[in-house]
């Protein structure tokens, strides 16, 4: 039995958490601008040179699959679209910030590439069910465990142990025993202090139980589908019935072999996005 841990939530965040860089922020907000040119955004990304790299380097993977080489800034983001450069960025800012545990830690690494494929898995599910809101399911795919991340940074043993004490799956019971709440209040607390929208922190709070929120019910059910999917193929495990006849299941009406068609585009494209990162 692990000791409970006396952590407050609050200063947690606040200590772990390090602010948005200034580059994200200015290239955004130029995003959600679309009057704005390709070249002025292609200037903004520019600026951050591991940003410029990344983007041409997903632009020249196979996931696009352009005739010609794409050499040149203002031609990536034509090519890409705003919607790409946008989670190009999300993914940059969670990398970055949390660039030691991934590098350096096989928990912090294998949080990171569980949390792309939730949110490359996100996405293609709202594109079957032709939902609106794509980038803010993206984002959330992300962000949802980010929470792991500052607990791990905070206290990488004890993360550790809860990890092993939950033998791998839900660590959500062990956190709220030992910590007094658990990740997915983290994450939203993180998601907060970075300003992102009220939609999006309601999905990180309540993606292990979304019949919870009276906010984006619908995405947060597609974040708990796209979660547990990630999971029950990394372990190369089959679905569960409790996860079959669950109610975000229900709600969404998705039958197993969908999930699977979904999962071989989210191998596919997570391969080019780590060989972008990587």
């Amino acid at each position: 039995m692990i000791a409970k841990a006396k952590f407050d939530l609050e200063l947690l965040v606040k200590a772990k958490l390090p602010p948005l860089p200034g580059s994200v922020l200015k290239i955004s907000s130029l995003l959600l601008d679309y009057n704005c040119s390709q070249k002025k955004i292609a200037d903004a990304v520019g600026c951050d040179p591991m940003l410029a790299s990344r983007v041409l380097r997903l632009a020249n993977s196979p996931i696009y699959a352009f005739q010609q080489k794409v050499t040149s800034l203002t031609s990536a983001v034509g090519a890409l679209g705003n919607k790409a450069i946008y989670e190009m960025i999300v993914m940059g800012m969670i990398a970055d910030s949390f660039s030691s545990e991934i590098r350096n830690s096989v928990v912090g690494r294998d949080n990171w590439f569980h949390s792309l494929a939730t949110a490359i898995g996100a996405r293609e599910l709202c594109g079957l069910l032709k939902l609106r809101g794509v980038d803010e399911a993206f984002t959330c795919g992300l962000m949802h465990d980010i929470g792991k991340l500052l607990i791990f940074r905070a206290d990488s043993a004890l993360f550790t142990e809860i990890f092993n004490q939950a033998e791998g799956g839900d660590l959500t019971d062990a956190e709220r025993e030992i910590l007094g709440f658990d990740h997915a209040q983290v994450g939203a607390l993180a998601a907060r202090r970075w300003n992102l929208s009220d939609s999006v922190c309601n999905m990180i709070l309540y993606h292990h139980n979304p019949t919870s929120t009276i906010d984006a019910l619908l995405m947060t059910h597609v974040i708990n589908i796209a979660d547990t999917v990630a999971y029950t193929k990394n372990y190369k495990q089959e679905y569960s019935e409790e996860f079959l006849q669950s109610a975000s299941m229900i709600t969404l009406k998705f039958t197993a072999a969908q999930l699977d068609a979904v999962w071989e585009k989210v191998v596919a494209e997570l391969r080019e996005v780590i060989r972008a990162f990587f």
